[in-house]
């Protein structure tokens, strides 16, 4: 049996007067890189599961912020009675805090209009997305109106 001491490249012997061979001193070096490059594999593997873990954590706390820092109004504006305040606690329940819903000015909206103010497209787009689920053709409008601007977002639930 040859004992390997890597660190001063010398191979010795169990046996008196024996000389090791190459291909046994290869063939303990290669377990030896095999078992180091497992375990650097095995590191590498768990470093990266905490990674995407903290990524996901700071990516749903960030939102989390966002969220309750976007103010949105939900008019009704021709829609079902209480549908403002349905789809108000629709967003509640999905994480926006400053969520107010209300009648609009008037009664002759058309569909459903998620109206943004300006920087607020994306924001818009995630609650369009929300409640498609609800209101499956809902379209999306810079605010230009008083009524429109009145929030971040102001939804506006017509017939």
């Amino acid at each position: 049996m040859w004992l390997v001491d890597h660190k001063n490249k010398i191979a010795f012997s169990q046996e008196k007067n024996t000389k090791p061979s190459l291909s046994s001193i290869l063939e303990n070096t290669n377990e030896e890189i095999k078992k180091e490059l497992e375990q650097q594999k095995q590191t590498a593997d768990t470093l990266g599961d905490v990674s995407e873990s903290s990524q996901k954590d700071s990516t749903e706390t960030t939102s989390q912020i966002h969220k309750s820092s976007l103010t949105v109004t939900v008019l009704n504006g021709g829609g079902a009675n209480g549908s403002a305040g349905k789809t108000a606690n629709l967003l509640l329940a999905q994480g926006y805090t400053k969520v107010k819903a209300s009648n609009a000015q008037s009664y002759h909206h058309k569909g459903v209009t998620v109206y943004f103010s300006k920087n607020k497209q994306f924001d818009a787009e995630n609650i369009r997305d929300i409640i498609k689920k609800t209101y499956s053709s809902t379209s999306l409008s810079e605010a230009s109106g008083t009524e429109q601007s009145q929030s971040d977002i102001v939804i506006i639930i017509g017939e």
